[in-house]
């Protein structure tokens, strides 16, 4: 099973965030194989496994999707993103059209940036607790996962970027400010 995420906007997306955290390119490295969708790879691969839903709700199948977008896990991770960042809260179905909002929101392309790597951070986060669960057996909550990125988030800002470093309290208040 193909990942489906080969328009020619998202793969330019991906490969933009040339400047952003290895861990980063990790989520694109994900993205642009097939290895994203663990439970559906898995049989592919060879290994048993004894259901193909989502190991953190157990109730849809397991698809890249799913678990990094439409999870209910997921889903109070991104409320909590967006949220911190001021944004209304956003539904959204699909991985893609995630990524495109972050890439088409507001008109300064810095503060755009910093949107673009919380969505990559964010989706990282999330495939990690989900990994978590998974090998460790470690339930990982969405607001965990949630501080997680905002830790990420201002480390990347204050140490990575060529934009203005903030304090801790100012990126804990609205890191698009």
């Amino acid at each position: 099973m193909e990942c489906g995420y080969n328009s020619c906007n998202f793969a330019r997306l991906l490969s933009s965030i040339g400047n952003s955290p290895q861990r980063l390119w990790n989520v694109k490295q994900m993205l642009s194989t097939s290895a994203c969708p663990p439970q559906t790879n898995k049989a592919k691969r060879g290994i048993s496994t004894q259901s193909d839903r989502c190991t953190r709700c157990n109730l849809y199948v397991e698809t890249p999707d799913h678990v990094l977008v439409e999870c209910p896990a997921a889903r109070t991770t991104w409320s909590w993103i967006w949220r911190w960042c001021d944004l209304p809260e956003n539904n959204f179905n699909t991985i893609e059209e995630t990524i495109n909002y972050a890439a088409n929101w507001g008109k300064c392309v810095k503060k755009m940036r910093i949107l673009i790597s919380i969505c990559y951070d964010t989706l990282w986060w999330i495939w990690k607790a989900r990994n978590e669960n998974v090998f460790k057996k470690l339930c990982i909550p969405p607001t965990t996962v949630a501080d997680n990125i905002q830790s990420m988030v201002y480390i990347w800002i204050k140490h990575r970027s060529s934009i203005k470093a903030k304090n801790w309290a100012e990126c804990c208040s609205n890191p698009l400010t």
